[in-house]
């Protein structure tokens, strides 16, 4: 009863989380361009590509781990470890964006953003890796009410901060991607 339980709070939440970013759609639509919209699906789609590609998919390793390691000192080490991963390769990946961000805008279809906001695709992949992982332990210790809390409020700050940028300072697709 209790993993039904956990279950249905994991699904709720989730559903929590869909449904709200659902329901913000229209009010982006009304202050977003079919332009801005385009720039924010690119650079979305961008973000999901490089978080593989960053994070060399080692935080997957960790939930193996999790179960099969016994002694709580390894994995603790192997623990360590892999959260250095995205920090080297994202150094890396910050060297060509530094290089190669500009000539490749064009061919990415950015025009005219800068080489910022590359970094900012850069960081917002990286704090991406870092809180995925983290729910993906709080899922693994079964800790359902702090999934639940810490989702609720994520949401809730991510959603107030676009309808403050968006909406209250009008900075179109920016504000979105800053929130």
């Amino acid at each position: 009863m209790k993993v039904l339980k956990q279950l249905s709070l994991y699904t709720f939440v989730g559903l929590f989380g869909a449904a709200i970013n659902f329901f913000v759609m229209p009010v982006l639509s009304h202050y977003l361009s079919p332009a801005d919209y385009g720039l924010l699906s690119l650079f979305n789609t961008y973000i999901t590509i490089l978080i593989p590609l960053v994070s060399l998919s080692a935080y997957s390793l960790l939930s193996v781990d999790y179960f099969k390691e016994k002694d709580k000192k390894v994995f603790a080490s192997k623990f360590i470890s892999i959260q250095t991963i995205p920090f080297f390769t994202s150094l890396i990946c910050s060297f060509f964006i530094w290089q190669f961000y500009k000539p490749l805008s064009d061919d990415l279809e950015l025009n005219g953003t800068g080489t910022g906001w590359g970094f900012i695709m850069l960081l917002i992949t990286f704090l991406t890796i870092y809180y995925e992982q983290f729910f993906q332990f709080l899922i693994l210790q079964k800790k359902a009410i702090l999934f639940a809390l810490y989702t609720v409020i994520k949401v809730i700050i991510e959603v107030g901060l676009t309808f403050y940028l968006v909406v209250g300072k009008g900075f179109g697709w920016e504000g979105r991607m800053y929130s």
